[in-house]
């Protein structure tokens, strides 16, 4: 069958209608008066902006205030061994006076020497947290250098409560040149290093948390659980972050989210038509449910996770049928077919 994937050149107005619709139909709490409490950890600027003479006492001073996470820097991300060890000072002191470190220090200083935007984009971020979810605690957000070796983690802190960390090395594109690093890397690829970005930090920090929430998929799980599972994140990750712009919420370009929302009805009848939906074979499916340049079988505009666009979309007219589930509810109902089913799910005909 061939797929008659429409151009993004004649839907703009359709565009600016949808997104007047949604704004409608969802409408957004008022969180303003919500207290929140959380410490944020500039890390990042304590260990390699430290004298070289001074990292022992740095190290220290961690390890009394920030036990479990200097372990995790220092073991799991640095790749070292204790703080107390002498060798595992002497290296950091080594890489504080590497140039390329030194180089690295410099643009992390200066692109998050004001980070003031950030808090508040967290600080509403928790505050729709506590409103959707008030038995959660609210993480503790810890900053670092990782050397490129991870973005964002989440951890437990000393207390057994949840925590983020951030890698701010991760979030320095278009000035750190990603692919260069390691050519051969596939983290470090196009679709993925464009990403990299201040704009996208709060999003994926988030994700973390997230992440933890919405669970796992089932073992052997066939491709529309993978759908289901990362449509609800999408959703979620909305109701916390209800201005952000969708590019950054589904992590396409402006002109993919475009070709999405013209090419809605046409992915889902592709899924369909390719018998897609209740494959349990990953090979098969994992192009439209991971990162990826485009999304085989469509045209090169689309991106890859088409997929999870569905689900989100699915997730989204689930929730409109359904106005009295919770979100709570909604995690914890983790049969993909029965939501998918109650959705009635009608893809955007443009």
């Amino acid at each position: 069958m061939q797929y008659l994937f429409k151009s993004i050149s004649i839907i703009l107005i359709s565009i600016v209608f949808w997104q007047c619709q949604q704004a409608v139909e969802e409408s957004i709490p008022d969180v303003s008066q919500i207290e929140v409490s959380y410490h944020t950890y500039r890390l990042d600027q304590s260990l390699f902006d430290s004298d070289t003479s001074a990292i022992q006492d740095t190290l220290n001073a961690w390890n009394t205030k920030h036990p479990v996470f200097t372990t995790i820097y220092l073991r799991r991300i640095l790749g070292l061994d204790k703080a107390s060890d002498e060798k595992t000072v002497q290296t950091l002191r080594e890489m504080r006076q590497d140039s390329g470190i030194q180089h690295l220090i410099h643009i992390v200083d200066s692109a998050y020497h004001d980070v003031s935007d950030l808090q508040e984009a967290f600080h509403q971020a928790f505050q729709f947290a506590r409103y959707y979810f008030p038995e959660k605690a609210i993480p503790d957000l810890y900053t670092c250098i990782s050397e490129y070796t991870i973005a964002n983690f989440l951890f437990s802190d000393e207390e057994g409560n949840d925590a983020l960390g951030i890698g701010l090395d991760f979030f320095l594109f278009p000035e750190i040149d990603y692919k260069a690093l390691d050519p051969s890397n596939p983290i470090f690829s196009d679709y993925l290093a464009r990403t990299f970005t201040r704009e996208h930090l709060v999003r994926k920090a988030l994700e973390s948390w997230v992440d933890d929430w919405v669970g796992a998929v089932p073992a052997q799980g066939q491709m529309i659980d993978y759908v289901i599972h990362n449509g609800k994140k999408l959703y979620l990750l909305h109701k916390l972050m209800p201005a952000i712009p969708d590019s950054i919420l589904f992590e396409f370009t402006g002109p993919q989210t475009t070709w999405c929302l013209a090419n809605e009805l046409e992915i889902w009848t592709f899924f369909i038509d390719q018998n897609l939906l209740y494959s349990s074979e990953m090979r098969k499916f994992n192009k439209y449910v991971f990162p990826g340049p485009t999304s085989a079988g469509m045209p090169e505009a689309s991106p890859g996770q088409t997929g999870n666009y569905i689900g989100y979309r699915i997730i989204q007219a689930y929730m409109k049928q359904h106005p009295e589930v919770k979100l709570t509810d909604l995690l914890a109902d983790t049969d993909a077919r029965k939501l998918l089913n109650e959705s009635r799910y009608k893809p955007i005909r443009q």
